[in-house]
């Protein structure tokens, strides 16, 4: 478990609560107890990982905001991104973050904004997703058994059971959000899941995976390591504004085998 960390991606924009969202970012929403989905979800991957392991990726305008509601948050494990660029270049700046306070680390990406009602269902789920993704040279993803026709989601197509102990299956692809009679479809076929957006890997395998079907992203996020190592925050910036703004499914879950 030393290799494994958590990046929380909070520097989304809930726009099911538009028009309170534009005001207050869906992961600060004080929607349950008083409690925002951003804490919830910290305290919820602290019970899996030493809270050191938990680090908060945000822009720039919401890295005060993230203090001020984590406060217990270590400095160095807030990733400030120099603006929002969609999943893809957050999660691989994200992973560069990471990779050098740890070479051989195993990265769960997940959003701020998830409510989860089942919490030890979700913990051992993610535990088996860090377990697995340690051992093959695969990105790992965590799908969720839908329960009715939903069209506001992405979908993910199962295909070969890889580990029947744990209902681990190959993804055959991923389908965007679909029509009602689609939903329908995917609902009765049994072998659709809704795409949660957590994904599991070695970062040496979504690099891997980066150079291959992103090689723009890729090239750029080189340079930016370059100037992470070195403390170069000027190029950086003007290295991370020309990174391309698409998201990680698009980019990357679409192709990938």
């Amino acid at each position: 478990m030393d290799r494994w960390f958590a990046v929380v991606m909070a520097g989304g924009r809930g726009e099911r609560f538009w028009p309170l969202s534009l005001k207050t970012p869906k992961p600060f929403m004080r929607l349950f107890r008083g409690r925002s989905l951003l804490r919830m979800t910290f305290e919820r991957l602290s019970r899996l990982l030493p809270p050191s392991h938990v680090l908060i990726a945000i822009t720039e305008e919401l890295a005060d905001r993230t203090k001020t509601e984590l406060p217990e948050l270590p400095p160095e494990n807030l990733i400030v991104e120099p603006e929002g660029k969609d999943t893809a270049a957050c999660i691989g700046y994200s992973t560069l973050w990471v990779m050098l306070r740890r070479e051989d680390a195993v990265v769960a990406c997940l959003p701020a904004d998830h409510f989860v009602s089942e919490e030890e269902s979700f913990t051992e789920s993610l535990r088996f997703s860090f377990r697995l993704a340690e051992s093959v040279e695969r990105i790992v993803t965590i799908g969720l058994k839908p329960r009715r026709p939903e069209t506001a989601y992405g979908y993910i197509k199962a295909a070969r059971l890889f580990d029947p102990s744990r209902h681990a299956y190959e993804v055959e692809r991923f389908v965007e959000k679909p029509s009602l009679d689609k939903a329908i479809q995917f609902l009765e076929e049994g072998c659709y899941f809704w795409n949660s957006g957590i994904f599991v890997f070695r970062g040496d395998v979504l690099l891997r995976e980066l150079r291959e079907y992103m090689p723009e992203l890729a090239f750029g996020l080189e340079g930016i390591r370059d100037c992470l190592v070195h403390g170069v925050s000027e190029r950086l910036k003007a290295l991370y504004r020309g990174l391309p703004r698409i998201s990680i499914d698009y980019g990357l879950m679409e192709k990938t085998k």
